[in-house]
């Protein structure tokens, strides 16, 4: 029941990466290069490590490179069976964990296979 609750709050900000402009007020969107500050506000009600330990089975291993960098080696199988909202929400929990006060922060990552799976810089989601 628990994961659900995270699941929720991924698929909020899913809505935040794919649909900006139903949360901007008028501001054009930025460039993918800066901040996506609807993420990064978005951060501060989440419990990343909560969000984080609920995909204990997927996630292998999270090495913190630096103050605002973030490396996560999943199992590829599990991560594949995680679906979409599953992925983002891995995503973005272990962006949310690193990101500082202005949202400047990145999450890579890497499956057991040593491929990239994905990666969210300053809150912008990539494949």
């Amino acid at each position: 029941m628990e994961r659900y609750k995270y699941l929720a709050a991924a698929g909020l900000i899913v809505a935040y990466l794919f649909f900006p402009k139903l949360f901007n007020s008028g501001e054009k969107s930025g460039l993918a290069a800066s901040v996506n500050q609807e993420v990064a506000t978005g951060c501060k009600s989440l419990d990343p490590q909560k969000i984080l330990a609920s995909w204990q089975s997927t996630i292998d291993t999270i090495n913190r490179v630096d103050d605002h960098s973030v490396a996560v080696h999943v199992w590829t199988e599990k991560w594949a069976a995680a679906g979409n909202k599953g992925q983002v929400s891995i995503a973005i929990a272990a962006y949310c964990s690193v990101a500082d006060a202005s949202g400047k922060g990145v999450a890579l990552i890497k499956g057991s296979l040593n491929e990239k799976l994905g990666a969210v810089v300053d809150g912008n989601y990539m494949r």
